[in-house]
């Protein structure tokens, strides 16, 4: 912990912020002049029906837990012909694409072992298309049509038959409505499930009626109570929850409540939504997505020429294998984010270079 931070351990049971104040859940008040909610979101097992039961079967696997992440592997290994099957559901997921990597690193990894003849490999997602940006969907449409992965769009999971290795989904149209159901055998299946914002968060004053902390989505200043704030995954901000939001959430944060505390206007800080998602599609390959508000093309490295971030670069697969986890645990862990920061340099100087010759110089 940083000097001059008390860490006191314990779990918020209520948020009271006409009192200014949290309790816990062992029954201490902890009153607050300003609060920062960082509450992340939670993974909601139950909401698929013999999910938790079914999980480490040696078939069905997911890469969203800790004490399930090292069976996915193992699982894989194992599996010789047959069906794999991948899932995504509906509504707000961590990181959108960690339910496409998986499939498309378990289908390199069977290509690369000699095995994917025998193993027929299926994508079914909620969603009605592969991505939300449709620069980097046009993409991934491609990528799953030339490695014959079959996509099942509107298909949503709700139960788990683990006794007959049977999936069953909900059919959805367009506007999200159920319309049918659908069963699918497996011999592999990876589950991402569903997810949603924390209970102590959701059924309190500071949620919006979704359950998240309902922050302005510039300022991450909560629109009803100024003293409090909300960063990350908790926070009610319409782009991907992703750790690159969180950094560059938490710069635009940290400037306005140093002027809130110090009883200045808020500071010009504005959140543009920046995220990014290095989508990694097989080994010694990766996408790096990188968008903002409505859907915003915001790359760091296409506009230096250096690659083209629309397409798998094996470059951007050593920043997401070894640039990325390196910067996360020396920096971003200890309250640091340099690649935002390098990220504004880099916009700026871009700026520079596209504008017109009459702008370039001022003398």
């Amino acid at each position: 912990m940083p000097r001059g931070a008390d860490w006191i351990q314990g779990h918020v049971a209520e948020f009271d912020p006409h009192d200014n104040s949290v309790t816990l859940t062992d029954s201490r008040k902890l009153e607050y002049e300003y609060l920062v909610v960082a509450t992340g979101l939670q993974i909601k097992w139950d909401n698929v029906k013999g999910l938790s039961a079914a999980l480490g079967d040696g078939r069905v696997v997911s890469n969203m837990s800790y004490a399930t992440a090292p069976l996915t592997f193992q699982a894989l290994q194992e599996l010789r012909s047959g069906h794999a099957l991948f899932t995504m559901p509906k509504g707000v997921v961590k990181c959108p694409g960690a339910g496409h990597k998986v499939c498309y690193i378990a289908e390199d990894y069977l290509r690369r072992e000699g095995r994917r003849g025998h193993v027929s490999v299926t994508l079914a997602m909620a969603a009605d298309r592969m991505f939300g940006i449709p620069r980097y969907s046009q993409t991934i449409e491609g990528l799953v049509k030339e490695r014959d992965i079959n996509v099942k769009l509107t298909t949503n999971l709700v139960e788990i038959r683990g006794d007959k290795q049977e999936a069953v989904f909900e059919q959805l149209d367009q506007s999200g409505q159920v319309v049918g159901h659908q069963a699918m055998q497996y011999d592999f299946l990876h589950v991402t499930p569903p997810q949603g914002p924390l209970d102590v968060v959701a059924h309190s004053p500071i949620a919006n009626k979704e359950g998240w902390v309902e922050t302005d989505p510039e300022t991450l200043q909560h629109t009803r109570y100024a003293n409090v704030f909300g960063i990350g995954d908790c926070a009610a901000v319409p782009t991907s929850k992703t750790a690159a939001a969180a950094g560059a959430q938490f710069l635009v944060l940290r400037d306005n409540l140093d002027a809130l505390m110090a009883g200045r206007a808020s500071d010009d800080a504005r959140y543009d939504g920046y995220s990014s998602c290095p989508l990694v599609t097989k080994k010694g390959a990766c996408m790096m997505m990188e968008f903002g508000y409505d859907g915003k093309i915001m790359e760091t490295f296409t506009p230096l020429g250096i690659v083209d971030q629309q397409k798998e670069e094996p470059l951007m697969w050593f920043v997401k294998k070894d640039v990325l986890p390196w910067a996360y645990w020396n920096f971003m862990s200890k309250g640091y984010v340099p690649w935002s920061e390098c990220k504004n340099i880099i916009k700026r100087m871009t700026a520079v270079t596209d504008a017109p010759a009459a702008v370039k110089s001022t003398r």
